[in-house]
């Protein structure tokens, strides 16, 4: 699937279903996903929704602007969402995940491998990649809404 509004984004996804073939890495993500959330957030959280795999190119300076991860249905609450660095960062330039926490930006690291998380509400953006491919792996944890 690409995605067409190019003034926000400009990436190709695809979603990882939520099937026994992929079992593996949802139990393998959960497992992250409750590790740091019991570490360093403490959210009351429910589920990961599907993965979405996504691919930034040069060919179209892909990128994602800046937005938060509210998600598009009204009953489901993001709470933390997450980034796994799948490509090399020698086979790209560009492409940095990007928090906004404080006076200036964050970039966030780029090695392969490298699983980030941040609260949903966080502000964030994918820069424009100048050469090569990114690929990611990014998905968000649900639950009741914040008190």
């Amino acid at each position: 699937q690409i995605l067409t509004d190019t003034a926000i984004r400009r990436s190709r996804i695809k979603w990882v279903p939520t099937t026994d073939e992929y079992a593996w890495l949802y139990n393998t993500l959960t497992w992250n996903v409750e590790t740091i959330n019991q570490d360093a957030f403490q959210f009351d959280l429910t589920h990961i929704e599907p993965l979405q795999f996504t691919e930034y190119t040069d060919n179209d300076q892909g990128c994602y602007g800046p937005h938060v991860d509210h998600g598009e249905a009204v009953a489901v609450h993001r709470k933390l969402s997450f980034v796994l660095q799948l490509s090399d960062p020698a086979d790209y330039d560009g492409g940095e995940l990007v928090l906004h926490i404080g006076p200036e930006p964050t970039p966030l690291p780029k090695d392969r491998g490298r699983l980030l998380f941040f609260p949903s509400y966080t502000l964030h953006e994918v820069k424009p990649v100048t050469r090569g491919t990114r690929h990611s792996l990014v998905g968000w944890v649900a639950g009741p809404k914040f008190r």
